[in-house]
């Protein structure tokens, strides 16, 4: 990678430093560079977050509907069984006065 050279360091005896190097700091400076930059890893954070984050609550979703659907049919299953049962001792409550007359 090209050493942009927008930030100088200097030396002078035992003193150590930086400038803005005219010519292409300023320019950075008025173009925008880092904010740009800037705002593209944020896009790109964004973009990675999202591509990780919608499958896996998709998934989240869809494990809570399948879950929530076999309950209900759980429950629905128990209520026609309970029913059966009712009408089963109601048919044998009937046969055994049958057999009585």
């Amino acid at each position: 990678m090209r050493k942009a050279e927008e930030v100088v360091e200097f030396k002078k005896d035992d003193w150590y430093g930086c400038y803005i190097n005219p010519s292409n700091g300023l320019e950075s400076l008025s173009n925008k560079k880092y904010q740009v930059r800037n705002r593209k890893i944020i896009k790109d954070g964004l973009i990675d977050f999202v591509q990780i984050a919608v499958p896996v609550l998709s998934l989240l979703i869809t494990i809570l509907v399948i879950v929530r659907d076999d309950s209900k049919r759980n429950s629905e299953i128990e209520a026609i069984e309970e029913k059966i049962e009712k009408l089963q001792n109601r048919i044998n409550d009937l046969e055994s006065t049958e057999v009585k007359d």
